[in-house]
């Protein structure tokens, strides 16, 4: 594992703006075609990290006169901030994704807010994801496929 700098963490920020600003400029493109597209992320309204994703995905879903499906993941606060912090040790975890910390609870309480706050518009549907065994996995997918074909 590598050692948390300023740096690393500023290197983190620099690498995920640059990476939504590709995925934004790619679903424009897609948009100017008038096909569906899906866009995956852990979008955020503007105040986290001073990126608003969610602005930007918003004025695209307008100008290009698009319907939206966005699926919220929630869950209890602990579970998610233990499954962040086991994540955070893992080798795959990539070096810009990193926060180079164990986070506390009560940062998890501060940090987490600003994703479940997130909307384009259009049609939501929250997941509880606390416990993965009782989520219909099939019925999200439904959902989609219903949207899509509305």
């Amino acid at each position: 594992m590598h050692k948390h700098t300023d740096k690393n963490r500023e290197d983190g920020r620099r690498f995920s703006a640059a990476t939504f600003d590709a995925i934004a400029y790619v679903a424009e493109r897609f948009m100017e075609t008038g096909y569906p597209l899906i866009i995956e992320g852990n979008f955020v309204m503007g105040g986290y990290m001073k990126l608003n994703e969610g602005e930007v995905l918003k004025s695209l879903i307008e100008k290009y006169n698009y319907q939206s499906l966005t699926y919220i993941f929630r869950g209890d606060t602990r579970v998610i901030c233990d499954r962040f912090n086991e994540r955070e040790k893992t080798p795959e975890r990539g070096q810009s994704n990193q926060v180079f910390a164990v986070l506390s609870y009560e940062d998890c309480e501060k940090w987490l807010p600003s994703f479940g706050d997130f909307t384009v518009g259009g049609r939501i549907i929250e997941v509880d994801t606390t416990d993965f065994n009782k989520i219909d996995y099939d019925g999200l997918v439904y959902e989609a496929h219903e949207f899509i074909n509305d």
